[in-house]
């Protein structure tokens, strides 16, 4: 049974990895990925990536020597640009359409187009996929969680599931999840619908985590969302 949850809980997430380092520039902080590309990205105090009403980041524009360009009113020239993967600036992940801190505890492993964190020391592990609701509805969502469910429930004799309203801090959610003893598998689902896109928030662990799942909606509560 061990086997057929990790074909469930396997996420192909392609790696990429951003470190900071200063330029010659000012104004902000570079964010350079693995493979080259760099952001010259503005900050705001709290560190985070300045962002527009669209949700795109704001970056400095600079020469060739990496040198800020001034506009015709004499201040720091930017332009916006749209993400579309994971950026990590110090503690903090950035998102295309949201952002968030890696909370005291817990890494960033992995995350591209879907957020993903694990607990440090622990195999508990919660990742944020988004779907435009142009594309899928709230309930079609919940209706492929509830088919992944109830797969596991029906492969494991000792399973125990769970299906509920449970509330976030941008309205009500639905939690379904599933947990078998003897295949030492938690599986959950928390999904709602903000503005355009809808929120699947897949939680995995080793050991049921039901009673704890009030410390996944503090996470999920800190989201800030660029539009």
């Amino acid at each position: 049974m061990k086997k057929y949850f990790a074909l469930i809980l396997t996420a192909l997430v392609l790696m990429t990895t951003f470190s900071a380092c200063k330029g010659n520039w000012k104004g902000g902080e570079l964010i350079t990925e693995r493979g080259g590309k760099e952001y010259a990205a503005v900050t705001n105090e709290n560190g985070g990536i300045v962002r527009d009403d669209a949700g795109n980041i704001v970056v400095m524009v600079t020469d060739k020597n990496g040198n800020n360009v001034k506009g015709e009113n004499g201040e720091y020239a930017t332009n916006q640009v749209g993400i579309d993967h994971a950026l990590q600036v110090g503690n903090r992940m950035e998102m295309p359409g949201y952002s968030i801190n890696i909370p005291s505890g817990w890494s960033n492993e992995k995350s591209h187009s879907t957020l993903s964190l694990a607990k440090d020391g622990s195999a508990d592990k919660l990742k944020i996929m988004t779907i435009s609701a142009a594309d899928k509805t709230l309930a079609q969502k919940r209706d492929e969680n509830h088919v992944l469910i109830k797969a596991a429930e029906t492969n494991n004799a000792d399973a125990v599931t769970v299906n509920k309203a449970v509330t976030l801090a941008v309205g009500e959610a639905n939690l379904v999840s599933v947990y078998s003893e003897t295949a030492s598998t938690y599986l959950g689902y928390i999904t709602y619908r903000r503005n355009s896109t809808i929120y699947n928030v897949m939680i995995t662990s080793d050991h049921d985590v039901s009673k704890d799942i009030d410390d996944f909606i503090k996470i999920i509560d800190t989201i800030e969302y660029a539009n």
